[in-house]
């Protein structure tokens, strides 16, 4: 299928549309919008000189080894359905989205650089798309996520071994080293921007002044931003003007629609299909727990601390809290659940499958036992990023919110 860039630009203006016509327009929400705009459409254009990148698949990677390696490094989520279809040619038509989205995305980097592509593997499909990105004749460094989980002493040490060697990967292909102080200068911007986002979320807990597809817009801004210093800069003139705006009485508005937990397969921009349909059928998109939760490294700051050891210690980290999908048993995820609902409240969870992602669905039996113990209900939902099943998904989220709001009439 032929790329068009005026598509690409009309998929994205779309959502942006639906943002403003669902919440009260902030203009300190520009600049989120015009960073992934511009993160979109810069990979369309061409390049015009040879340049050392590097690129990471998905979100399943430690955000302070990425956010080291500064502009020179990127991250490709592939949310976007009209870079997916792309793909068509070079998977069997049942291929998850994702992957598909991902491949897509590739294809708009300018053949003048060169790109080495880091990628997480944690199922079947990664493990394709590494094969059909050595097939098209990419450079490839794979981590595999072992799959026996947190408390396997074996599987942690095979992990850190492989964050090890893509780290060198890394510094063969960009031509220089990650150093420690690049390093620890990184975890402290990345605990900058979980603080901004943790404030933000705390500060629009209790009011629909942003809609709850805007304030994971924003939560999730920060993969497309190459520079974290104004991310962060940014988030704190937001987070200061919600703050003032929501401070009154009359702008701190109670909650008058059904709040819902998102789960299940990881929802990337432009793919707000969800999100928008939770809105659409009367809920709240209070919170997802389905995508990278921020998570914390017990890397010490000060004296001593040679680079290699930095970076086992973010893997070690990492590995612990990541609730993976390739993990036989999914603590993390059990754990972050069970945190979640001690402190927020929330009135139903939505269970999101993207067709092709069978081992999102093997994790749903735990959250609904998880969920029942406290009785809220789950809807579980399976889709793609067509939008031919609108109308039906529509209908059966809308007989949700009802039982929802008849639920809450009788508290």
């Amino acid at each position: 299928m032929k790329f068009h860039k005026e598509e690409l630009d009309k998929e994205l203006c779309q959502n942006f549309k639906r943002f403003y016509t669902k919440t009260s327009a902030l203009r300190e929400t520009d600049y989120f919008i015009k960073l992934v705009y511009h993160h979109f459409m810069e990979q369309a254009g061409d390049s015009g000189r040879k340049k050392k990148r590097v690129a990471v698949l998905g979100n399943s990677f430690p955000k302070e080894i990425t956010c080291a390696l500064g502009p020179n490094s990127r991250w490709i989520l592939g949310g976007s359905p009209r870079l997916a279809a792309l793909a068509d040619s070079h998977v069997p038509r049942d291929t998850d989205d994702t992957t598909r989205g991902i491949l897509g995305e590739l294809s708009l980097a300018p053949e003048d650089e060169d790109i080495l592509y880091v990628l997480p593997v944690s199922g079947d499909g990664s493990r394709k798309l590494s094969y059909l990105l050595g097939k098209l004749g990419k450079k490839v460094q794979t981590v595999e996520i072992p799959p026996a989980g947190k408390n396997h002493d074996k599987s942690l040490e095979r992990y850190c071994e492989q964050m090890e060697q893509c780290v060198w990967a890394v510094e063969r292909h960009l031509g220089h080293r990650i150093t420690a102080a690049s390093l620890k200068k990184s975890i402290l911007r990345m605990e900058k921007v979980n603080g901004q986002i943790r404030l933000f979320q705390k500060i629009t807990d209790d009011s629909d002044v942003l809609s709850g597809a805007m304030k994971l817009f924003v939560s999730d801004s920060f993969y497309y931003s190459s520079n974290i210093e104004e991310w962060c800069k940014n988030m704190e003139i937001l987070n200061r003007r919600l703050s003032k705006q929501l401070s009154s009485a009359k702008e701190r508005t109670s909650r008058t629609k059904p709040r819902v937990l998102l789960l299940g397969s990881p929802v990337f921009f432009p793919n707000y299909k969800i999100p928008f349909l939770i809105e659409d059928a009367g809920l709240y998109l209070h919170a997802e727990l389905s995508g990278a939760v921020p998570y914390k490294t017990e890397v010490k700051m000060q004296g001593i601390m040679s680079a290699e050891k930095i970076v086992r210690q973010i893997a070690e980290d990492f590995y612990r809290q990541e609730m993976s999908c390739s993990y036989a048993v999914n603590q993390p995820l059990k754990e972050r659940l069970e945190q979640f609902l001690e402190t927020e409240q929330i009135d139903g969870a939505i269970y999101h499958v993207l067709k092709g992602h069978i081992a999102y669905d093997f994790e749903r039996e735990q959250c609904e036992k998880i969920l029942e113990r406290r009785n809220i209900p789950l809807f579980r939902l399976e889709t793609d990023y067509k939008y031919n099943d609108v109308e039906q998904l529509r209908i059966r989220l809308e007989a949700f919110a009802e039982m929802l709001q008849h639920k809450t009439r009788r508290k």
